[in-house]
C-alpha cells in the first residue's frame, strides 16, 4: 500500500509514531532502510520510505522468519507452501499492514 506523504518521514520518525499509536506491536529498523512492525514470528508489516511517500507491505517481520518460510517452502514443495501462506498468514499480514498504514496516514497526513 502506497501512502503519498511529502516530505516522507524518516525511519526513526515512523517508528516513534507507530510506537505511540500502536503499542501492541514490536518495532525495529532493519538494515537502516525500513521499519518492521511485528505481531508474531510470522506476522508483521514493513514500512519503506520512498521519494514521494511511504510503502507499507504486509510480510514476514524478520530475516529469520523469511528464511524459515523459504526453507519450509523448499521442504514441502512450493505449491503447498504458497497455499498454506495464502490460507494461514496472508490475511493476518494484510490486517497488520492496514492498521499500520492507517496510523501512519493519520499521523503524517497522507494524501
Amino acid at each position: 500500500m502506497k501512502l503519498k506523504i511529502s516530505p516522507p518521514p524518516t525511519n526513526e520518525a515512523s517508528k516513534s509514531a507507530l510506537e505511540r499509536r500502536l503499542p501492541k506491536y514490536k518495532y525495529n529498523i532493519r538494515l537502516g532502510r525500513f521499519v518492521d512492525a511485528k505481531q508474531s514470528f510470522l506476522i508483521g508489516a514493513s514500512v519503506l520510505p520512498k521519494k514521494d511517500g511511504l510503502v507499507v507491505n504486509g510480510n514476514f517481520p524478520s530475516a529469520g522468519a523469511s528464511m524459515f518460510f523459504t526453507l519450509f517452502m523448499l521442504a514441502t514443495g512450493i505449491l503447498i507452501g504458497l497455499i498454506l501462506w495464502l490460507a494461514v498468514w496472508r490475511g493476518s499480514q494484510n490486517k497488520v499492514r492496514d492498521e499500520v498504514a492507517a496510523q501512519l496516514k493519520d499521523e503524517f497526513g497522507a494524501a
